[in-house]
């Protein structure tokens, strides 16, 4: 879809706003979330059911302290709660994700801060691998004592 894409930001006069940048080095993605005022993943559910998990681009940017906004699509609630560690908008709905992007840009450095904060603890608490493989070992062995 890139070619469409590019013809709407195109004629819709968007280009100094809008930069489809493509594949890029993990560092230089480092670099322009640690820059970022927030990031934005409107996840929905297309119309064969298919839809995002818990998408770890959204974990990437909580654990940099950057602003999350998303969408209540399938495990993303889990790892964002609204107005704590960031903002949901129900999916296919611009208005409302419009809306969380200002709350979003709204926030007093103190409630910026204390979300990021959220965000970050989240992903520590419940998506640590070292965590994960711990609790999977246990389970693992208590099954098989």
């Amino acid at each position: 879809m890139r070619a469409s894409l590019q013809q709407l930001i195109d004629s819709e006069s968007l280009a100094a706003h809008v930069v489809l940048a493509g594949a890029m080095p993990q560092e230089a993605v480092r670099k322009e979330l640690r820059e970022a005022s927030m990031f934005v993943l409107p996840s929905v559910v297309t119309r064969t059911g298919d839809r995002d998990g818990i998408p770890v681009a959204l974990m990437e940017a909580m654990a940099l302290g950057v602003p999350v906004v998303s969408t209540y699509v399938s495990g993303i609630p889990e790892l964002i709660e609204h107005g704590v560690s960031g903002q949901l908008a129900q999916p296919a709905s611009p208005v409302e994700l419009a809306a969380c992007m200002r709350t979003t840009l709204a926030l007093s450095e103190q409630e910026r801060q204390r979300q990021c904060a959220a965000a970050r603890r989240t992903v520590e608490e419940g998506f640590d691998i070292s965590k994960e493989a711990a609790r999977l070992l246990g389970a693992v062995t208590a099954r098989t004592a």
